[in-house]
C-alpha cells in the first residue's frame, strides 16, 4: 500500500531552485499543468536525476498524460488511507536566509493548522475563496479550510487587478488574501471605484508591512474587511489582527503582528532561552500543535530551531500588553421599547462623536447596583475587560 507526500513548486521559482527542491526532497513523481508550465515541466522532466514518473495534465510530448488515463480508468470512490503519524506535506521555506530548507508535517500537524484556521480566522460560513498568490505557499493554506466548510476555491492565473475584479464581482467572491503590494495596485487601478466588491466580507493580508495610511484608504474605499495573518512555513498561522481591530482611529496597531491565535503559545525570548520584560525586543518563539516536525534531512538545524520545545522563529518582536477598553453601552430598554443599537450607536456618533460612541451595545433587563444603591461599574466593567498580547514587530 502506498503513501503520497506532497511537496509544491513555487511557479516562480527558478529552474535551479525547482530541481534542487525536487532533488533534496528525493521526489519520485512529478505532476505537470501543460498549459502553463509546459516548457518547464519538460526541462524539469529532463534534467531531474531521481524522478520515476512524470504526469502531465494535458498531452505533452513527455510524460503521461494524466487526465487521459483517468478518462480510460473511470471513477471510484476517494478513500483516505492516512493516519495520523503518515508523513503529508514538504514546504520549502523561501531561502531568505539561507538553502532552503523542507519542512516537514505529518498528517497530525498538517490537521492543526487547518483547524487554526477556522478556529480563528473570521472565514466566511460559506467561502467562496479567490486565490490569487501562488497556492504553493500562504494562498495555498486557505484551500483545505475552505474545502472543510464546504466552500468554493477559485483560481486566477497570476495578478491581473482586472480580471480580479470581475471575478469578485461575478462569482460572489467574499474570502481572498493578497500581499500589501496587491493591495496597493488594485487601490491605484482606476477600475476599483466602478467594480461590485460588496460580496466582499474578508480580506486577507501579510508577508510583509502594510502602510498605515493605505491600509486606511482600503478600509474607505473597499470595506471593513481587512485582517492581517503572520506566521511561516515552519508554523502558520501564529497571530492575527482581526476586522474589529483595524480601527482607522487606531492606525498604530496597523504596524503590529497581531495577536497570538488561540492554537499557539507565544512567548518574546532572548539569546538564553529567557522571556524579556514587556516592551523589550526579543525573539517571537511559539509551540503549537501545528508546527513543523523537522527540517528534512537537517537535524542540526531542526536542533537549532526548535531547541527547548520552542519554534524560534528568527522574527524579533516586542509584546505590548496595553489593556483595551472599547467603549460599550449597557441599556436597559423601556417596557415595550426595542431599540435598534446601529440607530443609537449613529445617534451618540452624531451628537458627541466618534470618540464617545459605543462600539458595542449590549441590552440588559437590569444593571447591577452597589449596596448603597449606584451602579456598580466596577461588575459592568469586569465582564468586558480584554487583556491580550499583541506582538509589535
Amino acid at each position: 500500500m502506498s503513501r503520497l507526500t506532497i511537496t509544491w513548486l513555487h511557479p516562480l521559482g527558478s529552474l535551479e531552485d525547482q530541481l534542487f527542491q525536487i532533488e533534496d526532497s528525493e521526489a519520485q513523481t512529478l505532476v505537470i499543468d501543460v498549459d502553463a508550465f509546459r516548457d518547464r515541466g519538460g526541462e524539469l522532466a529532463a534534467r531531474a536525476i531521481n524522478l520515476i514518473n512524470v504526469f502531465t495534465l494535458g498531452p505533452a510530448n513527455y510524460g503521461v498524460d494524466l487526465l487521459g488515463a483517468l478518462e480510460q480508468a473511470g471513477t471510484a470512490s476517494a478513500r483516505c488511507l492516512a493516519g495520523p503519524n503518515d508523513l503529508a506535506t514538504l514546504n520549502y521555506t523561501g531561502g531568505t536566509t539561507g538553502k532552503s530548507k523542507g519542512a516537514l508535517r505529518y498528517h497530525r500537524e498538517l490537521g492543526g493548522f487547518a483547524s487554526a484556521i477556522l478556529s480563528d480566522f473570521e472565514i466566511p460560513e460559506t467561502p467562496r475563496y479567490l486565490a490569487v498568490a501562488p497556492i504553493s505557499h500562504v494562498a495555498g493554506t486557505k484551500v483545505l479550510p475552505t474545502l472543510m466548510r464546504g466552500g468554493t476555491v477559485h483560481m486566477l492565473r497570476g495578478f491581473d487587478p482586472e480580471a480580479v475584479f470581475k471575478t469578485i464581482a461575478s462569482e460572489r467572491i467574499n474570502f481572498t488574501l493578497f500581499v500589501p503590494t496587491m493591495i496597493y495596485v488594485l487601490l491605484n487601478h482606476p477600475a476599483l471605484d466602478r467594480s461590485d466588491l460588496s460580496s466582499l466580507e474578508l480580506l486577507l493580508y501579510g508577508a510583509s508591512a502594510m502602510s498605515p495610511s493605505r491600509l486606511i484608504e482600503g478600509i474607505e474605499r473597499i470595506g471593513p474587511v481587512f485582517s492581517q495573518l503572520y506566521g511561516q512555513t515552519e508554523c502558520y498561522p501564529v497571530s492575527v489582527l482581526r476586522k474589529s481591530d483595524h480601527d482607522p482611529n487606531t492606525p498604530e496597531l496597523f504596524l503590529s503582528c497581531g495577536f497570538p491565535i488561540a492554537a499557539c503559545e507565544v512567548k518574546i525570548l532572548d539569546d538564553e532561552d529567557h522571556e524579556v520584560a514587556t516592551g523589550e525586543p526579543g525573539e517571537i518563539c511559539v509551540r503549537a500543535p501545528h508546527v513543523m516536525a523537522e527540517y528534512w534531512k537537517r537535524p542540526e538545524q531542526t536542533a537549532e530551531t526548535l531547541k527547548n520545545g520552542w519554534l524560534h522563529t528568527g522574527d524579533i518582536a516586542r509584546a505590548d500588553e496595553q489593556w483595551g477598553e472599547a467603549v460599550t453601552a449597557i441599556i436597559v430598554a423601556r417596557e415595550g421599547a426595542r431599540p435598534n443599537a446601529e440607530e443609537l450607536i449613529k445617534l451618540v456618533r452624531a451628537r458627541k462623536g466618534s470618540a464617545h460612541a459605543p462600539k458595542h451595545v449590549k441590552f440588559v433587563s437590569e444593571l447591577p447596583m452597589t449596596g448603597v444603591g449606584k451602579v456598580d461599574k466596577k461588575v459592568l466593567k469586569a465582564g468586558f475587560w480584554v487583556g491580550r498580547d499583541r506582538l509589535v514587530g
